[in-house]
């Protein structure tokens, strides 16, 4: 009896000891579980975040490629023609030539004011009947060294195909007057003939001149077919 009696209390004494450290031992082995978890949740999370930012910053640093404004519609020009887009009536793709023979022009004083471009370039577009659209454009048109867009300048339409050329030798002498400075030139050749054209400074005056020629022939004297004022072009 005494032994019964001695036992358990120590059985129960030892159940009530282990019971609580069983439970505290369990606590502890499911703990890294739920901290791995969190932890995996908090990657995701900031993998998202992080997506996010970079599909915002990439969205508004878009610009368009070329970086110019596109103006729908028909331009006039400053002597008064009517141009449309750069292209012609059949969608065709109008050639722009970028300077190849052109030499430099000479900055003008006119009026107080100093006018200057850096290039002129060729506008080509398919014409009527086989013929090629010629225009021309200032480029790099500043007045007082402040940029102005100029629009194109008309010429007409010349038969067969039109290219910018270089300046031909001896093109000072095509033209009177001791002034007068070539700039650039374009040919265009068609059924049996060549017309050339070209560009001269003479002063603040910019002049445009043609000549022509059959297969074999010479080249008859220059005819100027169009002049600009440089200062009359911003009033």
């Amino acid at each position: 009896m005494n032994d019964q009696n001695n036992q358990q209390p120590g059985q129960s004494s030892g159940s009530q000891m282990n019971q609580p450290s069983q439970s505290f031992g369990g606590g502890q082995g499911k703990q890294p579980e739920g901290g791995r978890k969190s932890r995996g949740w908090t990657g995701i999370i900031v993998i998202i975040i992080l997506i996010l930012l970079i599909i915002l910053v990439s969205g508004g640093d878009r610009q368009d490629e070329d970086g110019t404004d596109v103006t729908n519609g028909d331009e006039t020009s400053l002597n008064g023609d009517t141009l449309g887009d750069d292209s012609d009536e059949d969608g065709e793709e109008v050639s722009e030539p970028r300077g190849q023979g052109a030499m430099n022009m000479s900055p003008v004083t006119a009026g107080g004011d100093v006018y200057a471009f850096s290039d002129i370039d060729w506008l080509f577009s398919t014409g009527s009947a086989g013929n090629t659209m010629v225009r021309t454009q200032f480029v790099g048109f500043t007045r007082n060294q402040i940029a102005i867009d100029v629009l194109p300048y008309r010429l007409g339409e010349y038969g067969g195909t039109c290219s910018e050329i270089a300046v031909p030798s001896g093109a000072a002498s095509f033209v009177s007057g001791a002034n007068a400075r070539p700039i650039t030139f374009a040919e265009c050749v068609g059924a049996g003939s060549r017309e050339q054209l070209g560009v001269y400074q003479n002063g603040q005056l910019i002049e445009t001149y043609s000549r022509r020629t059959t297969t074999g022939g010479s080249f008859g004297q220059m005819t100027k077919v169009q002049t600009i004022d440089l200062a009359g072009i911003v009033e």
